[in-house]
């Protein structure tokens, strides 16, 4: 559920890549919203027995090896995507550059904030 994407402090070269990022997967015929209606479009197509768990991150210097970690596999993650972008002409090398940048920096900031939200869901056909 990619709207609950955020950080502390915000970093525009996070949020705009970001923003980016999920425009694109609109372009595509995706939904980064999905997780939101998953238990209803579950139903709609057949299935039942539907289960959903909201999971994710909200970390922050209490937990500073485990923020460490998830800013250092989000940069991984939202990197992976680069490369497309790039060659559709989403964003620039630079742009990819300042986003890995701003996660290292937030990686290392003692009150840096993570916060995230996702959907799973478990159904039977």
């Amino acid at each position: 559920f990619n709207a609950t994407f955020y950080t502390y402090p915000q970093m525009p070269e996070i949020m705009e890549y970001w923003r980016l990022y999920n425009d694109y997967q609109v372009e595509i015929g995706g939904d980064p919203q999905v997780g939101a209606r998953l238990g209803d479009l579950l139903e709609e197509t057949g299935y039942n027995d539907i289960q959903l768990r909201s999971g994710g991150f909200h970390l922050d210097s209490r937990q500073a090896e485990e923020k460490d970690k998830v800013f250092f596999y989000w940069k991984n993650l939202m990197s992976s995507g680069a490369p497309l972008l790039v060659e559709e002409g989403i964003v620039t090398p630079q742009q990819v550059l300042e986003m890995q940048l701003a996660m290292d920096k937030l990686r290392t900031m003692p009150e840096s904030v993570f916060y995230y939200r996702f959907i799973q869901a478990t159904a039977l056909a």
